[in-house]
C-alpha cells in the first residue's frame, strides 16, 4: 500500500487540512492496519521564475534545434530526465507518474539541469537564466 501525502496549516495547535475528504477516505483504507505518520514543514515547489526559465529558455531552443514544438519536447524531456512517483489510485492500483508540477525545488532545479545537460551532450549549447530575456 502506498504512502498518502496531506497539505495544511497547524493553528492554534490543531492540524486543518486542505483536503479533509481524501484524508478521511485514506485513512478508511487503512482499516485495522498499524500506519506511521510523519510531519514537517511543506516542500517548496520551483518558482516561477525558474519554471519561465524553462518554458521560455531551456525548451524553445530544444524545439528550435529539434525541429520539435515546445509541448511534444516537454513531453520528451520528462520521459527522459523527470523522477517517477507512485501514486495510489483509489481501486488500490499503483500507478508511476511523472510531472514537473510535483517536484520539490530542489528535484525541479536538478530536473532543468539535466535536461540541459542531455542538450549540451547532444551538442545544443542552452543559455543560463540570466541570458535569456523571459
Amino acid at each position: 500500500m502506498h504512502a498518502h501525502r496531506f497539505i495544511g496549516t497547524v493553528r492554534r495547535g490543531k492540524l486543518v487540512l486542505d483536503q479533509k475528504e481524501r484524508f478521511r477516505q485514506a485513512v478508511e483504507g487503512f482499516e485495522g492496519k498499524r500506519v506511521e505518520l510523519s510531519l514537517g514543514p511543506k516542500k517548496q515547489n520551483r518558482s516561477l521564475k525558474a519554471n519561465a526559465y524553462l518554458w521560455g529558455g531551456v525548451y524553445p531552443y530544444i524545439a528550435e534545434w529539434s525541429g520539435h514544438d515546445v509541448e511534444e519536447i516537454h513531453a520528451a524531456m520528462k520521459h527522459l530526465h523527470c523522477p517517477r512517483k507512485e501514486m495510489a489510485m483509489p481501486t488500490g492500483e499503483l500507478v508511476q507518474v511523472t510531472s514537473t508540477r510535483i517536484l520539490t525545488l530542489e528535484e525541479f532545479s536538478e530536473y532543468v539541469s539535466r535536461v540541459k545537460r542531455w542538450a549540451a551532450e547532444n551538442g545544443l549549447n542552452i543559455p543560463d537564466p540570466e541570458e535569456v530575456a523571459l
